[in-house]
């Protein structure tokens, strides 16, 4: 037994339709998605890295927090493009955590004197009664 399909049914089935989206819909549909695309980017690129006393603070604009501390934080720069610490004194920073993985840091400006703030910040070990 041979069955066959009939393309031709097909498309005239199909030339008789009428979908009814107009140009004004895929215009609305196209905005809707190019905002949540753009919603997705921004907050799996921007993040903001707070380093205090004693912990790592790691938020994203959606609002999600990371906490690490800072007791055994190992860190370290590195100046990759010349052009760019020309332009900026910018560089790359690693945070290196314990039990977790890397944090990378690119295109930090003024590394040098970001480095030495942190040397000064992590250096400091408060001792309370």
């Amino acid at each position: 037994m041979i069955i066959r399909f009939s393309f031709i049914d097909i498309e005239s089935a199909l030339a008789h339709v009428d979908f009814g989206f107009t140009t004004t819909f895929y215009a609305i549909m196209a905005v809707i998605f190019g905002i949540i695309l753009l919603i997705v980017i921004l907050s799996t690129r921007i993040k903001y890295i707070k380093i205090e006393e004693n912990e790592v603070l790691i938020k994203n604009i959606l609002g999600e927090v990371k906490r690490f501390p800072t007791l055994s934080l190992k860190y370290q720069k590195n100046i990759i493009d010349v052009f760019e610490y020309l332009l900026v004194g910018g560089g790359q920073l690693i945070l290196n955590f314990p039990n977790e993985l890397p944090i990378v840091l690119n295109c930090v400006p003024r590394i040098h004197s970001k480095s030495k703030r942190l040397d000064d910040l992590l250096g400091y070990l408060s001792i309370t009664k």
